[in-house]
C-alpha cells in the first residue's frame, strides 16, 4: 500500500485514475483483490473496471505546506515513546484535548489502514466523512469520531507538550512546534481510484476478515506441499498431521484429522510458504 500512496503526492489534482498492484501478497481492502497483475491488467485492458472518486483530505501547516492524503494524517510524538496532549477545535469550536500516543484523521478509505489498527470503525469508501482516532487515549472516554465532511478540523498542539511530528499517508513528515495550528479538511479533488467489477468491497471485506466462517475448509493440494510441516506445528487444535502417502515430488503432505475441530484462526494458510 507504500508504494501506490508515493505517486498521489504529485498527482492529486490530476484526472489520472489509479490501480493498486499487489506484489507482496499483503492484505488491501482498497477495493482492488492481490491477484496476479497480469490478470488485473487484462481485465482492465477489458473493460471490466470502474474508477470510483475516493475522498481525500488536505492538510494546512502553518509554515505554508499543503499536502494531500488519501488514507490518513497522523499526530504523534517527535522524540521519545509520552503522552501527547493535542487540541482539537472543529469548526472554530472546541472539541477536546487529547493525551495519547497520538491522533489519526482518517478518511473512509484510510478506515482499513492506520485507524482499524488503533481500534477505529470500517467505513464504506464511498461513504462521507472524516475520522478523528486516538492512539492510546489516557482517558478511556476519548472514543473514534466521525465528522461531517465539510468540517475544518484545527489542530494545535499544547504548550506543555514539545516538538510533534504530522505524517500524511505513511510517506511525508512535518516538524510542527508547540502552539501551531494545523488545518484539516476535505480536499476540493477526490482521488479517481480503478476497482475490478469481479469483486465488491464487501465481499473482500468477507474474504481479508474472514467474516462468517466457522470452519476454514482445509483443502491442500498435495502436489503443492512440500512437507515442511510449519502448518502442523502451529495448528492451535493440533488437528493437522504429516500424512505417510508420498506426492509425486517425493514428499509427504498435510492432511486434516478432523475439519469440526477447525476454529478458523488461518495460522496454517498464514504460515504455508506455497
Amino acid at each position: 500500500m507504500g508504494l501506490f500512496l508515493i505517486p498521489l503526492v504529485f498527482f492529486t489534482k490530476s484526472l489520472i485514475p489509479f490501480s493498486e498492484l499487489i506484489l507482496d501478497g499483503s492484505v488491501s481492502l482498497t477495493g482492488t483483490a492481490p491477484q496476479n497483475p497480469e490478470d488485473i491488467l487484462t481485465t482492465v485492458e477489458n473493460g471490466n473496471f470502474e474508477i470510483e472518486d475516493r475522498m481525500a483530505i488536505e492538510c494546512f501547516l502553518s509554515n505554508g505546506i499543503s499536502s494531500v492524503a488519501l488514507n490518513d494524517v497522523v499526530v504523534s510524538r517527535e522524540a521519545i515513546a509520552r503522552l501527547i496532549e493535542i487540541e482539537v477545535n472543529i469548526n472554530d469550536e472546541y472539541l477536546t484535548t487529547y493525551v495519547a500516543d497520538g491522533l489519526i484523521i482518517a478518511t473512509p478509505t484510510g478506515s482499513t489502514a492506520h485507524s482499524l489498527s488503533a481500534g477505529g470503525p470500517i467505513v464504506s469508501p464511498n461513504a462521507k466523512g472524516i475520522l478523528l482516532t486516538p492512539l492510546c487515549p489516557h482517558t478511556l472516554t476519548n472514543r473514534p469520531l466521525i465528522v461531517d465532511p465539510t468540517s475544518v478540523i484545527r489542530i494545535s498542539l499544547k504548550s506543555s507538550t514539545k516538538d510533534g511530528l504530522i505524517t500524511i499517508d505513511g510517506q511525508q513528515v512535518y516538524t510542527v512546534n508547540q502552539n501551531d495550528c494545523v488545518i484539516i479538511k476535505v480536499a476540493p479533488h477526490p482521488i479517481k481510484l480503478v476497482t475490478l467489477r469481479a469483486r465488491s468491497y464487501y465481499e473482500i471485506l468477507r474474504q481479508k476478515l474472514n467474516w462468517g466462517r466457522t470452519i476454514m475448509r482445509f483443502n491442500v493440494d498435495k502436489n503443492k506441499c512440500k512437507g515442511c510441516s510449519l502448518c502442523v506445528r502451529v495448528c492451535p487444535t493440533k488437528t493437522l498431521r504429516m500424512g505417510t502417502e508420498l506426492n509425486d515430488y517425493g514428499n509427504t503432505y498435510v492432511e486434516c484429522i478432523d475439519q469440526s475441530k477447525c476454529i478458523a484462526c488461518c495460522m496454517c494458510a498464514t504460515m504455508c510458504p506455497d
